[in-house]
């Protein structure tokens, strides 16, 4: 107890620190309110704040701030400061015991709480405190089930501990007085905090709750329990008012001296604070103690002080009556003048609606103008595209078919000649040994020819693609020369490999068809007793393919040509040979289905490089930034031997 006796004399020697620094608050706020620069949020929040200051105060000046924070807020349409605003005019009508009125503000509130969880569990907390003091106990604790309902959705711990600290105090000394020590436990349960106030509360009240059951040593230490805490925090009107429980709990023992000990220093922070109505109570006290003692003359002392102070009080509460009905007045004048600026604005809402809605036509149709327009325009462009590519398939088709029947009249032709001379005995021996040599490399170019365009024709058909295999570059190269090795030897030209054997994904027959018509090429082109090298390694996640002779080469404008998947007239070989030029064009369509590029390096008079540049994934595409220049022959020096 000495201990507590300490602590209670320090806080009583800091009331006077204390309320000067709570008039400094004030002082701050009303500067803030006063800065032109301040933003309208943190003026409105501002004025809430010194509205709670005040409350304690000065009822009508607490009630001005809250009436300036609430036209502010509606201003800029802002609904918590708008609840919080209303929470605190509420506030002000019930400390005037104008429960009835206050409801009215909560009422106001609950409406632009909808839909936020929690403006709706404060207003119905404090709705539940309104008919508390209403003396319906029965809605009061209904509200409170709301709240606690709505801070149990948005999970808020501290909101839910303070529904079921009030919702215990609704239990509170009746038959059920053990459900409300229930409930203030439970709360106790929800608190995070070891050092919340609300652990006080609940501490003072099941203290109360043990000395309605007459377990006063209980009693006595929830109550020492809370003032405990409440010095901690320097709450000296929680400490007075549980001062005075003390007080009229060792009086109810008739323990007259502990009663009068706690009475004392009850009188003493309520003094500090300059609270007239505990002051009041506490001479109250010393009255009926005085007077159990026998003590009469004291007894007589305190009840004239009583009852100064309840003249007092009356007085106060009388010219706050007077200056509530002021600003109350006040308030009415601005809210009608509010309400039609309300209505006035709803009408030019009005015609601004209309407005807004006829420009959005007006737009709109504008918008499906230009829409209409755009794609005019593009089914013009697409339609000029079909008609390129159609002339361009047109041209290509022509020219496919004048090669054609060129190659193939003539190649046809002179096989009827030779075949109907055969027939009729008119050759000698050395006369078909000639032909036949000479015949050979022609019907080796019609029966490329006649290859190259099932190939052709297949790759036209959409439903044509590749067919992915894991393929070896040492086994391709090694089909494809020993379909062409006869010519090869046949014309004396040497076909040797530099390749470094690796794998990739490909389609084998697209492959082959590829590299037989470059080797083809090759040969064709090569003089006789010459080398074509075929080269293979892997580059940067690709396969690298290239097919290098020392023949009759080409100009920049034939490689061109070639590139652009152009099919042109036929080209003689070396000794004749004919070519179409549909093998070329086949290879860059083959090639691209597989994603990759082909790159050529020739010059006339100085042989060709053909570089296939393959992925060795599927799906994976070639590296651009590799192939911004042809790629040279990287085993040349071989070839130049």
């Amino acid at each position: 107890m000495k201990k507590y006796v300490a602590l209670w004399v320090g806080c009583i020697l800091s009331a006077t620190i204390l309320l000067r620094a709570q008039n400094s608050k004030i002082d701050s706020l009303r500067e803030v309110i006063k800065s032109k620069t301040i933003q309208d949020t943190s003026a409105i929040d501002a004025l809430n704040d010194l509205g709670n200051e005040l409350l304690l105060k000065s009822h009508w000046e607490a009630m001005d701030s809250y009436q300036n924070a609430y036209q502010k807020s509606i201003q800029i349409n802002d609904t918590v400061r708008i609840v919080n605003s209303l929470i605190g005019l509420c506030d002000v009508y019930s400390m005037n015991g104008e429960y009835k009125k206050s409801l009215e503000f909560i009422a106001e509130a609950l409406n632009y709480a909808f839909n936020n969880y929690d403006l709706l569990a404060t207003c119905h907390s404090r709705l539940a405190i309104e008919y508390y003091n209403l003396g319906k106990n029965e809605e009061s604790v209904k509200h409170d089930r709301l709240s606690l309902e709505y801070n149990l959705l948005i999970n808020d711990s501290n909101k839910i501990a303070y529904d079921l600290h009030n919702i215990g105090t609704y239990f509170l000394g009746g038959e059920y007085n053990d459900s409300a020590i229930y409930y203030y436990n439970y709360s106790n349960s929800y608190i995070n905090n070891s050092n919340d106030e609300l652990i006080a509360y609940n501490n003072s009240r099941i203290g109360f709750a043990h000395n309605y059951a007459e377990k006063y040593d209980s009693a006595l230490q929830y109550h020492l329990l809370a003032i405990e805490r409440f010095a901690q925090d320097s709450m000296l009107y929680e400490m007075a008012l549980e001062e005075t429980y003390l007080a009229k709990l060792f009086f109810e023992q008739e323990k007259y001296k502990y009663a009068l000990k706690h009475v004392n220093e009850a009188k003493n922070l309520s003094v500090a604070l300059n609270n007239h109505l505990l002051i009041k109570t506490c001479h109250h006290l010393y009255f009926d103690i005085y007077n159990n003692l026998n003590e009469y003359k004291k007894a007589l002392d305190h009840a004239l002080l009583k009852q100064a102070y309840s003249d007092s009080i009356d007085e106060k509460n009388q010219l706050n009556t007077i200056e509530t009905l002021k600003t109350q007045q006040s308030y009415n004048e601005q809210k009608r003048r509010l309400e039609t600026a309300k209505a006035n604005n709803s009408e030019l809402a009005y015609k601004q609606r209309k407005l807004l809605i006829f420009s959005v036509i007006i737009i709109v149709l504008l918008v499906i103008c230009i829409v209409i327009l755009i794609e005019n325009r593009i089914k013009q462009r697409k339609n000029k595209e079909l008609v390129s590519q159609l002339n361009k398939v047109n041209d290509y088709q022509k020219k496919l078919l004048s090669i054609i029947g060129h190659d193939l009249r003539d190649s046809v032709g002179n096989l009827k000649n030779f075949t109907e001379l055969m027939h009729f005995n008119l050759l000698e021996n050395k006369s078909i040994n000639t032909m036949v040599e000479n015949f050979v490399p022609m019907v080796n170019s019609t029966y490329d020819l006649l290859n190259n365009l099932l190939f052709w024709s297949k790759n036209n058909n959409k439903q044509f693609a590749p067919q992915y295999e894991t393929l070896s570059n040492l086994s391709l190269i090694k089909d494809a020369t020993g379909h062409l090795n006869h010519l090869a030897q046949a014309k004396q030209v040497t076909i040797e490999n530099n390749i470094q054997p690796a794998s990739f994904e490909g389609d084998r027959n697209m492959l082959l068809t590829i590299l037989r018509n470059l080797l083809s090429n090759a040969i064709k082109f090569s003089y006789p007793n010459s080398i074509i090298l075929i080269g293979s390694k892997p580059v940067d996640n690709m396969i690298l393919i290239s097919v290098c002779d020392k023949g009759v080469g080409m100009r920049k404008s034939q490689i061109e040509s070639i590139l652009n998947a152009d099919i042109n007239e036929h080209s003689e070989g070396t000794k004749g040979e004919f070519g179409s030029g549909l093998g070329l064009s086949l290879c860059l369509s083959f090639i691209k289905k597989l994603n990759g590029k082909i790159t050529i390096d020739s010059s006339p008079g100085k042989g060709s490089s053909f570089h296939l540049h393959i992925p060795q994934k599927k799906n994976q595409r070639t590296q651009t930034e590799a192939l911004s220049t042809p790629a040279s022959c990287w085993f040349r020096t071989r070839l130049d031997k």
